[in-house]
């Protein structure tokens, strides 16, 4: 892997409505014509399988529904490059296919692959009961989501 590429790792289960923004937002940037030094990863959950794909990256984004008591199809845009060495102290890892992304973060610190910047992209969901279609708010943030992306691409 190059030490130049930016990796773009959508995450969520696309079984669950809008928590399967990140696989949709995947798809959605499969139709452009991105730069070579691009990698696109699907991911229903943050694992350890991620840590070879961020390995030599220089930029890293997580696209991913939010939970944050916002409003449905609130877009968050996040910088996660700085995170706290101080919090490592507390890294417990009870589940190694269902991480926190800070104490991923934290971990992937600890184990040498922290990319040069770190970013996290996505929108509160309005519904994460089963089914395959997103909600008209999650589905209306998706060109939104795809140009701060695009953005990031330029930069």
């Amino acid at each position: 892997m190059a030490t130049h590429e930016i990796v773009i790792i959508g995450i969520g289960n696309i079984l669950r409505s809008d928590d399967g923004l990140g696989f949709h937002i995947i798809k959605e940037l499969q139709k452009y014509n991105l730069p070579p030094d691009v990698k696109l990863v699907e991911r229903d959950v943050l694992d350890f399988q991620i840590l070879s794909v961020m390995e030599n990256a220089r930029k890293v984004i997580f696209v991913d529904a939010i939970q944050n008591k916002g409003k449905p199809g609130k877009i968050y845009y996040l910088d996660l490059t700085q995170v706290n060495m101080e919090s490592a102290k507390d890294l417990r890892i009870p589940n190694i296919h269902n991480l926190e992304l800070e104490k991923f973060l934290l971990f992937c610190k600890i184990m040498g692959v922290s990319p040069p910047k770190i970013l996290l992209i996505g929108c509160e969901p309005k519904n994460l009961e089963m089914g395959l279609e997103l909600s008209k708010e999650v589905r209306e943030a998706i060109p939104k989501i795809i140009n701060l992306i695009l953005k990031e691409l330029e930069g």
